[in-house]
């Protein structure tokens, strides 16, 4: 797919320490404090999610005197507890979702984790470009140096124009700055990359991609595995759940109570000892819920709505991402970048051409390097959009590494 000087360009020469991996920075940068501290919290906010409400209400304790004073009075002290009994059982339901709202953040850990790597991996390949871009126009930024070091000895001696050394010392002056350019681009998401995985990402090597599979293979995949989608069907289903929660709790509610009494006359003489009970039945009548069940129902179309909006955009996404991996992945064959350059300088110097034309040659030449440069890195960031977009990455090896994160 890419020529090997298309390779030595986004590898890179190889540095006296050896330099790190994409795996080995996306190990670090998970490892980092605030990567830690960000998957603690998204791990405490599905436990909070799947906290499970009481299966009982909480009981009441009962504490009364009666004093009766008249001809019949008498003196009574009840101690004694009741409880609230859903007749409906909403907390059933209301536990189902409970738990179901629980797994549901699970996976949502597991989405922000496979995020962080997606945003990790793309930030990898921009400083990939950054630095094959610098390659490409350092490779040419030389071989105009060459030729205007032999144009301003030639031009010493009379054997070459003034004019013709000194245009070319303008081109090359502004060549040197699309090159600055590009080294501070490369400075700059170097930089960041440190400061995210706390390694020196100089000299960093990318792993070879594996044959592309089928997109029917990468539709299944995103529908069956990506996180994101999973929490989303997950919180469907724990709405459906409060939904039938809210209609159970239209039943009445059944107020128990019991206790110990101990009666006396009113000057606390002749106590004896006795018990009671009683019950209570909640008619819903004015109050039946109907807000409570008309919002769950809301909440119920607004997570369905969601999920199929994110199945929608899966397919999308993966049907754009594959046919650019395909679009892209055929570069032609590879370009005779010195063979051609040699050419345009022997014909300049046996007068044949232009410095016009040998400066069109030079440019041209660049735009293919660069352009070789950016094919590459627009395959690398194709499929890695596929991965993101399916949640599970091509190389097996950043599956494990967020399997042990989202553990």
């Amino acid at each position: 797919m890419c020529s090997l000087w298309v390779a030595c360009l986004l590898t890179g020469p190889a540095a006296a320490a050896d330099p790190p991996t994409e795996v080995a920075l996306v190990r670090s940068a998970l490892a980092q404090p605030w990567s830690i501290a960000r998957q603690d919290a998204r791990v405490a906010d599905a436990r909070a999610d799947g906290t499970a409400p009481p299966l009982l209400a909480d009981p009441e304790l009962l504490a009364r005197r009666e004093q009766a004073n008249g001809p019949a009075g008498a003196n009574t002290r009840v101690v004694g507890g009741g409880i609230t009994v859903d007749l409906g059982l909403s907390s059933l339901p209301r536990r189902t979702a409970s738990s179901l709202r629980g797994q549901a953040g699970e996976r949502a850990a597991r989405a922000d984790a496979v995020a962080v790597v997606c945003d990790l991996r793309a930030d990898v390949l921009e400083l990939v470009a950054a630095s094959g871009r610098v390659r490409a126009r350092e490779a040419w930024s030389r071989r105009l140096d060459t030729v205007q070091g032999q144009l301003g000895a030639e031009a010493g001696v009379g054997l070459t124009s003034g004019f013709d050394r000194d245009r070319l010392a303008l081109v090359a002056r502004t060549r040197r700055f699309d090159l600055d350019l590009d080294r501070a681009r490369s400075a700059d998401v170097g930089a960041r990359l440190e400061a995210r995985t706390g390694l020196d990402p100089s000299g960093l090597q990318l792993g070879d991609l594996p044959d592309l599979e089928p997109v029917d293979a990468w539709l299944q995949r995103a529908l069956a595995e990506d996180p994101e989608l999973a929490a989303l069907r997950l919180r469907v289903d724990a709405a459906r759940s409060l939904v039938a929660a809210e209609r159970r709790a239209q039943a009445p509610d059944l107020d128990l109570y019991g206790g110990a009494r101990w009666d006396a006359m009113p000057d606390g003489s002749s106590r004896e000892g006795g018990w009671e009970v009683g019950g209570a039945l909640q008619l819903p009548i004015f109050d039946r819920g109907r807000e409570d069940r008309r919002r769950a129902e809301a909440e119920l179309r607004a997570a369905e709505a969601a999920a199929q909006e994110r199945e929608v955009l899966l397919q999308s996404h993966i049907h754009a991402a594959w046919t650019r991996v395909q679009t892209l992945a055929d570069g032609g064959d590879p370009l005779a970048a010195d063979a051609l350059w040699a050419g345009a300088v022997d014909r300049y110097l046996g007068g044949e051409a232009t410095l016009s034309e040998l400066l069109d040659v030079a440019s041209e030449a660049e735009a293919a390097a660069l352009v070789d440069v950016q094919r590459a890195i627009a395959v690398r960031r194709a499929r890695l959009d596929l991965a993101c977009a399916s949640g599970r990455f091509e190389e097996p090896v950043f599956n494990d590494i967020i399997d042990e994160v989202a553990r």
